[in-house]
C-alpha cells in the first residue's frame, strides 16, 4: 500500500554513534542518536514542520528507537544534569551519588564529562566493589573495553557478586576471550540458573567462534536442563542449528559483536534541519513553477487582452470599432490588434451594407499563460474565411493544432 501523506522525520545534527546491543531487538549494531524535525509529507516531499525531536539509540536492523521531544529532551537533560552535578559536589565522597552520577552522564551521552569524571572516581573510591563495577560500564559504554574489564575484575575482586561476574563474562566474551569468561563462569555459578541463561548464551557464541563447537554444545545441553522451555524459543532453536553446523563441519562460526566494539562517538556533522524545506520548496518550484508563471503571465496578459486579426475581406478600406477603439483595415487586408477579454461588440463603421454589429466574449483561463497561446481572427464583414487559431507549444511540428472554423 502506498503511503501518500503522512509524517516523518528529516535531518541529523548532534549525532552520536556508539556500537551496542539493541534494546528492541537484542541485534549488536551500531546505535545512532540526533536531532531532527518530524514534518508533514505528501508524497514524501516535506511540507509542515511538526516540531523537533531527539532519536534516541536508532537501531538500523529494527528501525526502533525512543523518540521525545527535543525540548522536552533538553530541559529534562539540564535539570537532571544540573541535580545530579550538585549531589556530586555536595556528596563527593558517596558511592550512591557517584553510581547516579555515572549512569545520568551515560543517559547523556555526556561524553567529554563522562572522561574527566572516570579517572577523579577511580581515584576516589578503589576499593569500592558497585563503584568500580559502574566505572566498567561506562568504559563499556566509551568503546573502551580493556579499561572496561580493569575495572570489572577489580569490581569482582572486592565481591564476588553474581551480577559483576555477568557484566565480565559478557564483555570478556565480545572481545575473544571466551576460555577466561568460560573459567570464570564455572567458577561463579557451579549450579547455574534460569538466570544465568544469556550469560550461557554469550557464552555458546564465544565458544564456537574460537572455534570450541564440542564446548558451546555441552552449554547448550545445560542450558535446556535448566529449564524445558528454552529450548522451545525461537532463539534458541536458531543457536542450536549453528551449534550442530559448527559439530559436524568442526569449524569456527564468526559472530558478529565479538572483536567488533568501537568507541562512542560524539559527530559534529550530519544533515541541517534546512535541508528538508530546501528540497520540497525546490520540488514544488519545479512541478509548480510553469503553472505559477503562466497564471502570473495570464494575470499581466489579463489586463491588456489577447492578441488578435482584424480582416478586410472586400475592396475597399474599411474601419472597424472594438469597444471604444477605431482601427481601420486595407482592402484584402489584415490588421494585428488586441481583442479585449469579457464581452464586446465589433462594428463595422463605413459598411455599404447594413451589418449588425457582432457581440463576442474573449475569456481568458490563467492556465493558459506560458504553454498555450490562442489567437482571435475577427471578420465583421463576413467577406472573408474566420479562422480561430490555437497555438499548442510542442517538440515538433507535427504536434502543432490549428482549428478552421469558417462562418
Amino acid at each position: 500500500m502506498i503511503i501518500y501523506f503522512g509524517h516523518r522525520l528529516y535531518g541529523k545534527k548532534n549525532v552520536t554513534t556508539r556500537k551496542a546491543f539493541c534494546p528492541h531487538c537484542g541485534a549488536y549494531t551500531k546505535l545512532t542518536s540526533y536531532d531532527a524535525v518530524r514534518y508533514f509529507h505528501f508524497f514524501l516531499i516535506p511540507l509542515i514542520p511538526l516540531g523537533k525531536k531527539r532519536v534516541i539509540d536508532f537501531c538500523p536492523k529494527c528501525k526502533q528507537s525512543r523518540i521525545m521531544s527535543l525540548k522536552q529532551y533538553e530541559a529534562l537533560k539540564e535539570t537532571q544534569m544540573q541535580d545530579c552535578m550538585a549531589e556530586f559536589k555536595e556528596n563527593p565522597n558517596s558511592p550512591e551519588v557517584a553510581i547516579r552520577t555515572l549512569a545520568t552522564l551515560i543517559e547523556y551521552h555526556e561524553l567529554e564529562k563522562l572522561t574527566q569524571m572516570i579517572p577523579v572516581l577511580n581515584q576516589r573510591f578503589p576499593h569500592d566493589a558497585e563503584v568500580q563495577n559502574a566505572l566498567g560500564s561506562a568504559q563499556d559504554f566509551m568503546g573502551e573495553p580493556s579499561a572496561a574489564i580493569e575495572h570489572y575484575q577489580t569490581s569482582y575482586g572486592l565481591q564476588a557478586d553474581p551480577h559483576i561476574a555477568r557484566n565480565l563474562i559478557a564483555l570478556l566474551v565480545r572481545t575473544n576471550r571466551a576460555d577466561e569468561a568460560y573459567s570464570l563462569f564455572q567458577q561463579a555459578f557451579p549450579e547455574p540458573t534460569p538466570q544465568d541463561a544469556v550469560t550461557m548464551t554469550f557464552l555458546i557464541e564465544g565458544s564456537m567462534h574460537q572455534g570450541k563447537p564440542d564446548q558451546a554444545q555441552a552449554l547448550l545441553e545445560q542450558l535446556k536442563m535448566l529449564d524445558p522451555g528454552f529450548a522451545k524459543q525461537k532463539e534458541i532453536k536458531a543457536l542450536q542449528k549453528k551449534v550442530k553446523r559448527a559439530c559436524k563441519k568442526q569449524v569456527a562460526v564468526p559472530v558478529e559483536y565479538i572483536e567488533n566494539r568501537q568507541p562512542t562517538q560524539r559527530e559534529s556533522n550530519g544533515t541541517p534541519f534546512w535541508v528538508a524545506p530546501t528540497i520540497a520548496v525546490t520540488i514544488l518550484v519545479i512541478f509548480l513553477g510553469p503553472l505559477l508563471l503562466g497564471f502570473l503571465l495570464g494575470m499581466i496578459d489579463r489586463t491588456g487582452g489577447s492578441s488578435g486579426w482584424l480582416v478586410n475581406g472586400t475592396s475597399q478600406v474599411q474601419v472597424y470599432r472594438i469597444g471604444d477603439d477605431k482601427i481601420t483595415v486595407p482592402a484584402f487586408g489584415t490588421v494585428s490588434t488586441r481583442i479585449p477579454y469579457g464581452t464586446f461588440e465589433v462594428e463595422v463603421i463605413n459598411s455599404p451594407i447594413d451589418l449588425p454589429p457582432l457581440t463576442l466574449t474573449n475569456n481568458r483561463s490563467f492556465t493558459n499563460g506560458t504553454g498555450y497561446r490562442e489567437k482571435l481572427v475577427l471578420n465583421p464583414d463576413c467577406q472573408a474565411i474566420l479562422v480561430k487559431e490555437q497555438t499548442f507549444y510542442a517538440m515538433d511540428t507535427e504536434q502543432d493544432v490549428a482549428l478552421m472554423d469558417p462562418r
